[in-house]
């Protein structure tokens, strides 16, 4: 043990001595340093004396007596220095640079130096190059006697610390101005001068700069600057550029400052280097460097704003003294802020850069007639803004667009068209004015342009009808805004005549002061066509239920309304007639057709039906004054680019009074009886009407429709679990894949008789009574796809339990369970696939009018997006009807394969056992705890024999 402590105070005494060692050499060392680098801020008197002096100034170039835009005064004479710091009682000894003669002094102590930041010294001499000395109290002996006398070098020596600098004169003189073209490229600076004692040959240049709220200069924001000067200048011209040299133009009045920067090491004709100057403060015996350095500042007046409110000037908003709090105004715009006071105190449009800080931003001019003050915003910048001055207050604010934020495009554009239509297009706007230019894309000839006011940002809705091109009474209607703008004006050089067929280009344009933006499109305008005439029906939507051309297109498409020869009272019938370039006329006359009775009265179009055993099928008469019958009532009308769709009930769709015979015909008839849509037609002499032929179809009596009554009691047909007999009574209008489907009923329910396998499957859930066929609610919003959903049906008639840990293998047909262990099996309802519990898959046939597809009409709002969302179908182009019969005959297929080739495996959720640790032996509670323990005592033991 003794050795063992013997040892360690070695070591200990050991460490002591490299450590005292070590200090040694690290003093040492920064003592060389310290010598070796020229450090201010130690000093040792003697080999022998360790107390050190510490002191350090700061001295920088700088002006005095000179102009100052703050005190609108020159400063008074005076260096400053600063940043003065010592240990000791010490005094700063200026002497003039060359000779050493001491031009001024002041003696400190220790705590004034630490309670000032900077002192100002007043001199013998003004001007030129100094050197500034710390000096120990102790080590000089100074009073006004020793003015002009030389600071002999053991007083030099002893300094703490010396700084050099050159004192400099400096004037600027910047006059108040107006440039009346609207506009500045170029600033007057009436005089400049800096003075240096040594011939001026300092190089320097003057800057142009805005200022904030409370005089401050902002030196990062460049309007101006000149080339290289020296000397003494007048009447110096400043060019408008930013800080890049990009050339720009003032246009708007404000308040700017002109300062001086010293360019140092450049020279007179070379580009100027203005990450090189730098600025020169302006020192005052009192104030030490004040705000603004050597400057003056002038107000710039651009002549660009209307001296009254009638002269004719432009002017774009228009705001009492408080009402523009929170709008949005647009850069380039002129306004004018009608104020509530008689003062004529200058007012003043600050950018409000912080909470309590803002920068000025443009000076107001008043009208002579008001008092009212006009400000040009031209070339200011995003941000909030805010009037102060003249009883308008500084929380009034508003948002400005600058000129880099506004924006206007083109989107969902339409590349074809016709002529005759009224081709829609959006355009999002950030920007206060729109014009638009439509012109031939080959010849560049311009054939019309409109003026648009967009106070607002967001998007707007653009018309440009080409019916109203070349109609001198319609030219107004060219061009239409939805809401967000509004046209102002329109101008065409097409007088009369049609547009001709050809690629034309439009084009929108914003220019608002600095601001320009635009974008354009091309758009190829064909002739326009009638193409024929088609009868649709179906009983499982309403009239109300396609209440847009997009939902007619769309049951169309997805099979929901069917071509048809006959009509029925019971049915939804719609006439479309397949023709382009209809949309434009009625627009352009203001007369929208929404219903038949509108379009009775719509010169241009014509529609009617006629009985064929009446006098006007007999009657002769040309295609643009012979009658084609009577509009349908209770009808609605939709026109869009692709044609037009009359929609109404069976019972009005053959326009009678009274019930047509079984049997009867008539003739429907679409013409186009304009002269101008005839003109540019494709083929003008006969590309005008067309017709269909429909036969009138009495409904068979209750009971004796095959697979039965569509229309009949709603009990009847009601069914319970596993009923797959009874399924064809009053299933007739049950979309395909509906649990409670049936077979082909009146109401025109798809392929199949009702009978032996037109139940429910088994398992699904049991319901009262069967729907009308073609009436229900349930009914439509399965046609749309918003009925109940297929994909949710139980397969099988067997339900999916997820079994528990300790669950034996079960039979897996005789599995039940809660609502909460439900595992259904999806079928994709476009398919038409039957449930794999044994209800056949039902396909659709082109006559059949029950409309009961997986995929059905919209509702009446023209939104494909909601036709996605509820699994609606609607590829354009395809045989709705015949795909989803294959699809049906392809489904019924696999599912019977799929059952003939015996039970599925089991996925992991449905396995029949799943073992859990908790089933294991000895992985009780009781055993874990005991093991613990016995862990614990023999890990205590084997501490215990350790030595």
């Amino acid at each position: 043990m003794d050795r063992r402590n013997s040892t360690q105070r070695r070591l200990t005494a050991l460490l002591v001595i490299c450590v005292i060692v070590l200090s040694a050499v690290a003093v040492g060392v920064t003592l060389a340093a310290g010598e070796t680098n020229g450090s201010r801020s130690l000093n040792i008197s003697g080999p022998s004396d360790f107390n050190s002096v510490n002191g350090s100034i700061i001295v920088q170039d700088q002006a005095t007596v000179s102009t100052n835009f703050v005190r609108n005064s020159r400063t008074e004479s005076g260096v400053t220095i600063s940043q003065i710091e010592s240990n000791v009682n010490s005094t700063v000894v200026i002497t003039d640079g060359d000779s050493s003669d001491i031009v001024g002094y002041n003696p400190l102590t220790v705590e004034e130096m630490k309670s000032k930041d900077k002192i100002s010294l007043n001199t013998s001499n003004l001007g030129g190059k100094i050197e500034v000395y710390l000096i120990p109290s102790e080590n000089i002996s100074i009073s006004r006697d020793r003015i002009d006398t030389t600071l002999s070098d053991q007083e030099k020596k002893s300094a703490a610390d010396k700084e050099s600098a050159h004192v400099y004169l400096g004037t600027v003189e910047f006059k108040n101005q107006e440039y009346r073209e609207g506009r500045a490229a170029n600033i007057s600076v009436a005089t400049s001068e800096v003075r240096d004692t040594i011939g001026m040959e300092t190089p320097y240049i003057i800057s142009i700069h805005p200022i904030t709220s409370n005089n401050n200069i902002v030196y990062d924001e460049y309007i101006g600057y000149s080339d290289i000067l020296f000397g003494v200048n007048s009447g110096v011209k400043i060019p408008v550029r930013d800080a890049n040299g990009n050339e720009s133009r003032i246009w708007r009045s404000n308040q700017y400052v002109a300062t001086i920067r010293l360019a140092k090491g450049q020279e007179l004709g070379t580009p100027v280097n203005l990450t090189s100057t730098k600025r020169l403060p302006n020192s005052d015996i009192k104030n030490q460097f004040v705000k603004g350095d050597v400057s003056d500042s002038a107000n710039i007046r651009i002549a660009n704003l209307p001296s009254e409110k009638n002269n004719g000037s432009r002017l774009d908003r228009e705001f009492n003294s408080t009402n523009y709090t929170g709008k949005q105004l647009y850069s380039g715009e002129v306004v004018l802020f009608n104020n509530s006071s008689s003062s004529k105190e200058s007012v003043k449009l600050h950018r409000i850069v912080t909470d309590n800080t803002s920068k000025v931003a443009g000076l107001g001019t008043y009208l002579n007639d008001t008092g009212g003050v006009l400000f040009n915003t031209t070339g200011l910048r995003t941000g909030r803004y805010s009037l102060i001055g003249g009883g308008f207050e500084r929380k009034n604010q508003f948002k400005l667009i600058g000129s880099g934020d506004q924006r206007i495009n083109f989107s969902e554009v339409k590349k074809e068209t016709s002529i005759g239509e009224r081709a829609n297009y959006v355009l999002y706007h950030h920007t206060p004015r729109v014009s638009i230019e439509i012109s031939d894309a080959y010849t560049n000839t311009t054939i019309a342009t409109a003026n648009l006011s967009t106070p607002s940002s967001g998007r707007t809705s653009i018309g440009l009808n080409t019916y109203a091109l070349g109609n001198e009474s319609l030219t107004d209607g060219i061009v239409t805004a939805g809401p967000g703008a509004t046209v102002e004006s329109v101008d065409t050089s097409m007088s009369n005549g049609t547009l001709p067929p050809g690629e034309y280009r439009i084009e929108v344009r914003s220019a608002q002061g600095l601001a320009e933006t635009s974008d354009e499109t091309t758009v190829t305008v064909g002739s326009r066509s009638t193409n024929g005439l088609n009868a649709y029906a179906t009983t499982a939507l309403d009239r109300d239920a396609l209440g847009t051309a997009g939902a007619v297109r769309r049951a169309i498409a997805n099979g929901t309304l069917s071509p048809t020869s006959t009509v029925r009272p019971d049915e939804t019938v719609v006439y479309v007639a397949n023709a382009t370039g209809l949309t434009g006329l009625p627009a352009a006359r203001n007369a929208t057709a929404v219903t038949g009775a509108d379009l009775a009265r719509l010169d241009g179009l014509a529609f009617g039906v006629r009985s064929n055993a009446s006098a006007l099928s007999t009657a002769t008469g040309d295609d643009r004054t012979g009658a084609v019958g009577a509009v349908p009532t209770n009808s609605s009308v939709h026109v869009d680019d692709e044609g037009l769709y009359l929609v109404a009930d069976g019972d009005d769709a053959l326009a009678t009074d009274e019930t047509p015979a079984d049997g009867e015909t008539f003739t429907a008839e679409f013409r186009v009886t304009d002269e101008r849509l005839r003109e540019v037609a494709s083929d003008p002499a006969s590309d005008h009407n067309a017709s269909t032929t429909l036969t009138f179809e009495v409904p068979p009596p209750d009971g004796d429709s095959e697979g039965g009554d569509s229309k009949g009691d709603d009990t009847e047909g009601s069914d319970s679990l596993g009923a797959g007999n009874s399924g064809g009574g009053t299933g007739g209008g049950a979309p395909v894949g509906d649990a409670a489907g049936g077979g082909t009923g009146s109401g025109g329910a798809p392929t199949g008789s009702g009978g032996a396998t037109g139940g429910r499957p088994t398992g699904s859930l049991p319901e009262t009574g069967s729907p009308s066929s073609g009436t229900t609610v349930e009914t439509q919003r399965d046609a749309i796809g918003t009925g109940p959903r297929s994909d949710l049906r139980v397969s099988g008639g067997r339900f999916g339990i997820r079994p528990l840990a300790d669950v034996r293998p079960i039979a897996r047909e005789n599995l039940t369970g809660s609502p909460a262990s439900v595992s259904r099996t999806s079928v994709p309802a476009d398919t038409g696939a039957a449930p794999s519990g044994g209800e056949p898959a039902r396909s659709e046939t082109g006559t059949d009018r029950g409309g009961a597809g997986t995929a059905g009409a919209d509702t009446g709002s023209d939104e494909a997006a909601a036709d996605e969302a509820t699994g609606t179908d609607e590829a354009a182009g395809t045989n709705a009807a015949d795909s989803r019969s294959r699809a049906g005959d392809d489904s019924t297929r696999k599912s019977t394969e799929k059952s003939d080739a015996g039970p599925e495996t089991p996925s992991y959720d449905d396995a029949p056992i799943r073992t859990t640790a908790d089933d294991v032996p000895g992985f009780g509670p009781l055993a874990t705890v005991i093991a613990l323990l016995l862990a614990g005592r023999l890990a205590a033991r084997r501490r215990g024999r350790e030595p």
